[in-house]
């Protein structure tokens, strides 16, 4: 099972040129596959519709099981972060800033 879903909004760790993919930049996950000799996880990215020569290892594991087909690019999920959603954003920010706050409020009374 993916720890995505799709129609997720994701990030990209890494850069794919061959493939239009950008470190740092957004994407939205259009399906999922796995290797057909390990199983190993992937995705597929919407709108990158390449096809490539892909070879079943992740980017941050070099040892892949050498498995190689030639399909529609798709990526390892550990490739990818989810987007933070927005009230994950404001709990973070507010468990940052409170703390600070409180420490300025204790110097002005000082």
């Amino acid at each position: 099972m993916s720890r995505f879903k799709i129609g997720q909004e994701v990030i990209a760790l890494h850069s794919w040129l061959q493939c239009g993919i950008l470190k740092d930049e957004h994407y939205i996950v259009d399906g999922f596959v796995c290797c057909k000799q390990c199983g190993r996880p992937y995705i597929y990215i919407k709108n990158v519709d390449v096809v490539a020569n892909t070879h079943c290892s992740s980017a941050d594991d070099k040892d892949g099981c050498g498995y190689s087909t030639k399909e529609r690019a798709n990526f390892s999920e550990t490739a990818f972060a989810p987007l933070q959603n927005f009230s994950d954003a404001v709990e973070y920010r507010l468990s940052v800033s409170i703390p600070e706050l409180i420490e300025v409020k204790e110097y002005q009374n000082q």
